[in-house]
């Protein structure tokens, strides 16, 4: 994770003022940028952004604006828990029945153990990528 400051000099192709929008910071430009909670910040803002791979907007993990102590994650709690679960339900669906067909009742027990275990630990792990992300931002200086 890599956190940077980066000041929207000028915001422009941004026709809705939700969603997708293109900008010029420091000489550079950057095209079809689309940031958590989809706002599209004013000419000027300065935001705290955290990116996954440095410079990749496809990658921002979380977001504040620097003038408040506000932090908008990529994926929230109930996002990341909800993901697990639509993973969860993909895979269980053939796993149990498999499991139940050819290794009986203690096997998709032992099967669902696995799975259960599986979505709490990935829920684990990207609620504490928020807290970090949730950290780094509100450690930065306001703007």
């Amino acid at each position: 994770m890599q956190v940077e400051r980066i000041c929207f000099e000028e915001v422009f192709d941004a026709p809705s003022r939700r969603g997708s929008f293109s900008f010029r910071s420091g000489g550079k430009s950057s095209y079809g940028v689309q940031l958590p909670g989809r706002p599209v910040p004013r000419a000027g803002a300065v935001f705290g952004v955290a990116f996954g791979r440095p410079g990749d907007w496809s990658t921002v993990l979380g977001t504040r604006d620097l003038a408040t102590q506000r932090v908008t994650l990529a994926m929230p709690a109930w996002d990341i828990v909800m993901h697990q679960f639509d993973l969860l339900w993909l895979l269980a669906v053939p796993l149990l029945a498999g499991s139940l067909l050819f290794g009986g009742a203690l096997a998709a027990l032992a099967m669902l153990a696995a799975l259960a275990a599986g979505v709490a630990a990935f829920s684990r792990r990207g609620m504490r990528q928020n807290r970090r992300v949730r950290a780094a931002l509100l450690a930065m200086a306001p703007a």
